[in-house]
Order: structure tokens, then sequence, then C-alpha cells
């Protein structure tokens, strides 16, 4: 594997080899118990790792195999018809921030915009904006449609995963499974930056929420 010769040292083997030696694997796999499954704060040399900062998944044992579905989506262009939510996410210099406007034919109706830490990822922004979508959808009384369009396909297929069990999706799924039980709730992938109005206007707010203290 490394066409050394045979009296190379252990270490140096491992080196060229890319191979972490066992004390150092050792101490990998017990520091990753204890952030990620005992959910403490650790130190290892001179470098801390704090539990809250990792995304803890939910256990795949939570939901029934035979009920467990995804949530699909399909391609549609925005015809400015009914009620329309726009969703986004956006990051700015090293700051985060989701939003989602709701248009009624093609009017801007309401919108909604928060700031991330730091620390959260464009994907997660694009959960996030679903996230808004729903509760705002939970909410209506009358509609009996909702078309909500997002760019992000990360996070719609995400929602389409039976199988994924990251925390934020789970919690988007369980909110639009509620919404659609009340009324049609459709989720629709489109193109970012291609002109669609209630896109830009996501866009503008997402990035407006990066501002934000």
């Amino acid at each position: 594997m490394t066409r050394a010769y045979r009296t190379s040292s252990t270490m140096s083997l491992q080196v060229l080899a890319g191979v972490l030696p066992l004390d150092m694997r050792a101490i990998v796999t017990y520091a990753t118990f204890l952030v990620l499954k005992a959910q403490q704060d650790i130190t290892v040399y001179s470098e801390s790792f704090r539990w809250e900062d990792y995304v803890q998944m939910e256990s795949p044992y939570l939901t029934h195999p035979a009920i467990k579905d995804g949530i699909g989506f399909d391609w549609k262009e925005p015809k400015g018809e009914g009620l329309e939510v726009f969703t986004d996410g956006s990051g700015i210099n090293d700051k985060i921030g989701a939003a989602m406007v709701v248009l009624y034919f093609g009017q801007l109706i309401h919108s909604e915009r928060v700031r991330l830490g730091d620390n959260c990822t464009v994907y997660q922004t694009g959960l996030v904006g679903l996230k808004l979508a729903a509760k705002f959808i939970l909410a209506l009384t009358a509609t009996k449609r909702v078309n909500v369009y997002s760019d992000s396909r990360s996070a719609l297929q995400s929602l389409a995963d039976p199988t994924n069990t990251h925390p934020l999706v789970g919690e988007v799924k369980r909110l639009l499974k509620r919404a659609r039980s009340e009324r049609g709730v459709f989720l629709h992938w489109v193109k970012a930056h291609v002109g669609y109005h209630g896109n830009e206007l996501a866009d503008g707010e997402a990035k407006a929420a990066t501002d934000s203290p």
C-alpha cells in the first residue's frame, strides 16, 4: 500500500498511508461519544468542543417504518394565481438569514424574516424558510390551496426523503403534514435569480435578515 521498505517505522508508515494512529483513533472515538451521545462539552489538545454546536439526529425508530413517508415536490413556474408562498435563505459575510413572503394574486400581503446563528449553513436556511411558510399556513382559516415555492432543492429533497433524520427536517415535515391535513399544500422547486417576482422578494428579505441583530 505504501511501497516502503519493511524496515520503515510504524509511525512513518501511518503518515504515508494516511492512517490515524491507534491512540489518536481512541481519543477521537471517545470524544465523539462524549459530544454526540453523552452531550458533554470537552477539550481535546486545547481545542474546545460544545455539544450544542452539533446537530443531534433524531432516532430512526421514532416513526413506525410502515408510515414513514416523504413530502414530494415538483418543478412549477409561479403563475400569480391564488395564494403563493416563496421562501429563501441567504449567507453574506458569514451572516445567515432566512425569509418567506406571501403573495395573493401577485400582490405582496405578508413577509417574515429571521436571523440565524453564524454557524448555520445555507442548507439550514432553506429549511427554516419552509418552516416559516408551514407556520403561516397553519394560521390560515379560509384558503383551501397554497402553493409553496423554494429555490433550495437540497431542502426539498430532504423533505422528500423518508429516511432523513435531521431534526429540522423532521420538524418541518410534521408542520407541513399538519397543514396538509387541513388544506391543499403543494411544494414546488423554482430556479433562483431568473426573474420570478416572489422569489426575488424572498431573496431580498433573506438578505435583509442577515443585517438583523
